[in-house]
């Protein structure tokens, strides 16, 4: 019998028994734990105790009268207290139903990192259960021995690891989803867009099915599917089965005899066109998908917190998959599957990370509109479910303002927010409900009348995917289905209309002719327009009524005609608008002679808006076609107009991605990349004192290209928190971060007036979310709770650290000291260590140099100290870009790129590169010159070996040469794509760095050639050692990564703002004694050795004292771990090592 039988054949508590002890080898036990519960939670409890256990791992029978939720977490975490390793299997009272279920451990053992709540884990073992998923699951617990306590918890948790779950479910789902599409393909020569497309709604369509069937809607069956399947004999099960139930659940006047008890739906899910009813999809196919992949997995209709996971396919774990296949695929092997999503750079969010952004959207949309309730009451609410501060009255207050809050996605996805904002506020008002409407929660439907409530009412969204917003309206349907409970089918209300709720759009083209239709900065309101926008309203609200696909077509129809009208009016407007213009100018008579020069001059004033008129006209000679995209003012006027703007507009917008040049321009930010336009977006569309909550790439925070959007953010919003997230937590190219922002009532006109407010900054980048396949986010998640506990600061300074170790830092610190330095940083660092960054009216000029090199002075513990930007000391360079590196560059045997191995004998020796002259320095030389040699040496970066603690820094000989032939040098001038910048800096001594990579930028001396764009050149009048061991210091690494540029990367500009400080300290020798030991041993360990004395020395030179020197220790474990460890490791044993 295998393990899935057994399972499937428990009934009493001697099978239990009997699993554990004779299948899974757990010694037998007994013994009550009914000691170990309180009082009040031992209300529901009949009967705990041992039936088994493996030295101090414990397995536990609790047996309660009813098996929820709400009881089983409190039991099992009062049993925790005293049996740390267990597993406790619920039942109820006559053993028809088992919850296995493991309360992960958390292994932490810092009591700031301790979880509030930690994950709780359920398998659900019952009699319409499919057991297959929980029979290999469980029987990963079988023991093979005598193994500890410690190790077999270790496999509890790896048996109850719902990413495990999903991982095999992914898989399997592609698996078959390929071979259907593929099928269809085949038998209906379809190309692969429209193959996927009729996949994918199928696909959707099952799902649903499979979760309404739990509910048992279909005919009262609970394998209502399978056993159609299994039964249908010599018929098409599609034409004859699938097609008909679909237009059951999507008609609602329609009959059909097997069909007597499924109800109509509506909701537009299962409306079919005529393409789909062609289709041909053989028997077999369904048979494949519904045994192989639907029956195989357990389907569960219970809706599970970032805390409670059951382990099983739910609807959340759906939308996840579809959005990680269809939206978002990662993975190359599966790359025929159709992937726009991954080309438009949006990802999956983790649920706790979803609720955190959630939760606090909601908690400053409440303390702002209900400011006579303190923030720290409503947290409490919004957090830990407590209402012990809150009375009666502020509880209505709270309750009435969640059920207005108008919140948006503008890049929706599969529905993760919408879905996690309709949790939330449904948890928070039951809650509330239970104390000031006690009897409310146990009427009729309260939590489904709700939920439709909160949809039609509060969420919106937008995605220009039409399978992201199918999907979102999937998601919020079968949330609000799961709590349906009908006595009979015909009491199964129809889904609502989610048309103009989730839409299908692009969030950042809303332009009509080259013009935004804005309701705040038109150029008048008129009663016309009021009218037409009131009409349109009404035909909106008329529309979500309606039941059949006629009735909907025909009244979209009419929404867009009259979407037609306004935007013609509006377009009229503009034109009589240019008119009045042109008539302005051409009527100011004294302003120029009547004579042929002053009529060429009006000719040509007018001329723009003669243009704009005309291109206005030719819009509107196809007005039809005005209704067909998307539009922010219109399509969701009644929260732009009657309520200014979304409360809240929460997302995780789309990174990576490249935006045309007039949408960035519309937007007024510098950077093409999407997000940017995606936050100023967010910004337009929000109402004053609303929160902007997103998951953005982090290079906006410090890079130049993005200084515009550092600029309009530090107007126009009270910055509140920047986190940034572990690497793996997304499967993107950059690092990402949360970032919240509330909006300010009116913009600043300075960006440091009025910036008082503070910001919590948390480097949560060294935490991991992934252990090996496994998916352990509890540190992560741990570091969140303490976020949210801290968010109260010291009003007594400007900035200061909340807690800073090598595993994760929180910074708090006033937004008024980001303009304080002239990159304005967004930075997540210390904020007292960003002091030596303040140069924004600090600015001295030394006119005792001859020079007159500008600087400025920071009291820096009790110390005045003088700052001089590299840019002014030194130049700065980068250098040759070839246009065809294959034909030019070579690289000695192992080094990174593709290129030509070189030959040695072709290099040119020292003494014969210094022979060339100034022009050949700059065009190249004969190629007969030098017996046939060609070959000099090339700075083109180098590679780190972090196994070995060893980063090419001070003298690395160069893997790089390049052609200097003449002829080279003339032909590569040719080539499209060449730069030939900074050449008098060729074959200069000067110090060079690495622009790319997680270490760089790494300095060293330059090789006296030319040089890459990617390798650039400091050239430095004197002292050339002694700044080359400050520029590699770990400090000068911290100032940089930390407030300049916090990227991968380090650009020219950036490396320009580093502060040096002119004082001579004995760095120099120990430079040279580095090279001099790196030219005998290219590979000689100077990390453990001389660099430990040029790290004291600078940060002696800038007067850190030790808890700054600690700061900046931490932080080097935090961005390298991995290159830190192997160092540390080093000099310990070095330490070790016997004195000789």
């Amino acid at each position: 019998m295998s393990l899935r039988e057994q399972l499937e054949q428990l009934r009493f508590v001697s099978d239990l028994k009997k699993l554990f002890v004779e299948r899974m080898n757990f010694s037998p036990s007994s013994g009550s734990v009914m000691s170990a519960i309180s009082d009040k939670v031992r209300e529901e409890v009949i009967s705990a105790d041992i039936i088994a256990e493996q030295n101090e791992f414990k397995v536990i029978h609790c047996s309660l009268n009813k098996l929820l939720k709400g009881t089983e977490r409190p039991v099992i975490e009062q049993l925790s207290t005293y049996y740390q390793t267990n597993m406790v299997v619920f039942t109820d009272s006559d053993c028809s139903e088992c919850h296995f279920t493991n309360l992960r451990p958390i292994k932490k053992g810092q009591d700031q990192f301790k979880l509030r709540l930690q994950p709780f884990r359920r398998f659900v073992i019952g009699p319409n259960e499919r057991l297959r998923t929980a029979g290999d699951r469980l029987a990963l617990l079988i023991l093979d021995g005598d193994e500890s306590a410690g190790k077999v918890q270790f496999k509890c948790d790896q048996a109850f690891d719902v990413e495990a779950v999903s991982r095999d479910f992914y898989k399997d789902f592609v698996e078959y989803y390929k071979g259907f599409r593929d099928l269809l393909m085949k038998e209906n020569r379809l190309n692969q867009i429209d193959a996927d497309e009729h996949t994918q709604t199928i696909f959707n369509r099952l799902f649903f099915l499979y979760f309404i069937q739990k509910k048992g809607y279909l005919n009262c069956d609970l394998l209502f599917i399978v056993n159609n399947l299994d039964h249908f004999g010599n018929g098409n099960y599609y034409h004859d089965f699938i097609l008909p139930l679909f237009q059951k659940l999507a008609v609602p006047d329609y009959r059909h005899k097997d069909f007597e008890q499924v109800p109509f739906l509506n909701g537009g899910l299962f409306e079919f066109s005529d393409s789909e009813k062609n289709l041909k999809i053989s028997n077999h196919a369904f048979e494949t998908i519904i045994n192989g992949l639907f029956e195989h997995y357990n389907f569960t209709v219970r809706e599970d917190t970032e805390f409670e996971k059951e382990i099983a396919i739910d609807p959340e774990m759906m939308g996840t998959i579809f959005e990680r296949l269809v939206l978002g695929l990662e993975s190359k092997e599966f790359e025929d599957i159709p992937d726009p999503r991954r080309a438009t750079g949006s990802y999956y969010t983790p649920k706790f990370i979803v609720a955190f952004m959630v939760k606090q959207s909601l908690l400053n949309d409440l303390a702002t509109n209900l400011k006579d309730i303190p923030r720290c009451h409503i947290r409490e609410l919004i957090y830990k479910l407590s209402t012990k501060d809150l009375s009666n009255m502020q509880l209505t207050a709270i309750r009435q303002r969640l059920l207005d809050v108008k919140i948006v996605d503008p890049a929706v996805g599969s529905g993760a927010y919408p879905v996690g904002v309709l949790l939330k506020i449904v948890e928070i008002v039951e809650i509330i409900d239970r104390i000031i409407k006690p009897e409310k929660p146990e009427s009729f439907n309260y939590r489904y009348d709700l939920k439709k409530e909160i949809i039609e009412c509060c969420i919106y969204g937008v995605d220009f995917q039409e399978r992201a917003v199918a999907l979102s309206h999937l998601r919020l349907w079968l949330s609000l289905i799961v709590d349906l409970d009908a006595k009979d089918i015909v009491d199964v209300p129809p889904l609502p209309n989610l048309d103009f709720h989730i839409l299908c759009g692009n969030s950042l083209v809303s332009k009509v002719a080259g013009y935004s239709y804005n309701v705040e900065k038109r150029i008048k309101t008129s009663q016309k327009e009021l009218d037409l926008i009131d009409k349109f309203g009404k035909l909106k609200a008329k529309h979500s009524t309606l039941t059949t696909q006629a009735e909907k077509t025909k009244s979209k129809a009419r929404m867009a005609a009259m979407k037609t009208d306004i935007l013609i009016w509006f377009l009229n407007e503009l034109v009589e608008e240019q008119e009045r213009r042109i008539a302005d100018i051409e009527g100011q008579r004294g302003l120029f002679a009547e004579n042929e020069v002053s009529r060429q001059k009006k000719l040509d004033l007018t001329k723009p808006h003669r243009n704009k008129i005309e291109e206005i006209k030719t819009v509107l000679t196809n007005a039809g076609q005005l209704s067909e995209k998307f539009n922010w003012g219109l399509d969701f006027f009644d929260i732009i107009i009657q309520n200014g703007g979304f409360d809240i507009v929460v997302a995780n917008p789309p990174y990576g991605v490249r935006v045309e040049d007039e949408i960035r321009k519309e937007f007024g930010v510098q950077s093409k990349d999407s997000y940017g336009v995606f936050t100023v977006l967010g910004l337009r569309i929000l109402k004053p004192g609303g929160t902007l909550c997103y998951i953005m790439s982090d290079t906006w925070q410090t890079i130049r290209s993005h200084k515009n959007l550092r600029d309009i953010l530090l107007k126009e919003v009270d910055a509140q928190y920047l986190i940034s997230l572990p690497p793996d937590v997304f499967a993107a190219t950059v690092n990402t971060g949360v970032y919240t922002f509330v909006k300010r009532i009116k913009p600043r006109l300075k960006i440091e007036n009025e910036a008082d407010n503070w910001l919590l900054a948390a480097d949560f980048s060294p935490l991991k979310i992934h252990n090996g396949d496994r998916w352990d986010s509890a540190d992560l998640e741990a570091a969140f709770e303490l976020l949210i506990e801290r968010e109260s600061c010291d009003e007594t300074r400007d900035g200061y650290t909340i807690e800073s170790n090598r595993e994760f830092a929180i910074f708090a610190y006033r937004q008024k000291l980001i303009p304080r330095f002239s990159n304005h940083s967004f930075f997540i660092a210390s904020p007292k260590l960003f002091g030596l960054m303040r140069d924004v009216g600090n600015q001295h000029l030394n006119i005792s140099d001859t020079d007159k090199l500008p600087f400025y002075q920071i009291d820096f513990n009790g110390k005045e100290l003088e700052f001089y930007k590299l840019g002014d000391i030194a130049q700065v360079k980068h250098g040759l870009t070839t246009g065809d590196n294959y034909s030019y560059i070579f690289k000695k045997g192992f080094a990174r790129g593709s290129y030509k191995k070189f030959n040695p004998k072709l290099v040119l020796f020292e003494s014969e590169m210094n022979s060339l002259t100034d022009t050949e320095k700059l065009d190249g030389f004969d190629e007969n010159r030098f017996d046939g040699k060609y070959l000099v040496p090339y700075d083109k970066g180098g590679s780190s070996d972090a196994e070995e603690g060893w980063l090419p820094k001070y003298f690395v000989q160069t893997d790089y040469y390049i052609d200097w032939r003449k002829t080279s040098v003339d032909n590569m001038k040719k080539l499209v794509g060449h730069r030939h910048d900074n050449p008098d800096y060729y074959y200069k001594t000067g110090i060079t760095f690495s622009s790319r990579g997680i270490y760089s930028p790494t300095f060293r001396l330059s090789s006296k050639g030319p040089f890459d764009k990617e390798s650039a050149f400091i050239f430095i009048k004197n002292r050339i050692y002694h700044n080359l061991g400050i520029f590699n210091s770990r400090f000068i690494l911290f100032i940089y990564r930390s407030y300049i540029q916090h990227t991968v990367s380090a650009e020219i500009d950036s490396i320009k703002i580093i502060p040096i400080i002119f004082k001579i300290n004995g760095i120099e020798e120990i430079v040279k004694s580095i090279i001099d030991r790196q030219k005998k041993n290219d590979k000689y360990d100077y990390m453990t050795n001389e660099q430990l004395e040029i790290d004291r020395l600078v940060y002696q030179m800038y007067n850190l004292n030790d808890d700054d020197i600690k700061e900046v220790e931490d932080w080097y474990f935090r961005r390298y771990p991995k290159l830190a460890n192997v160092i540390e490791a080093k000099i310990k044993a070095k330490a070790a090592e016997p004195v000789a």
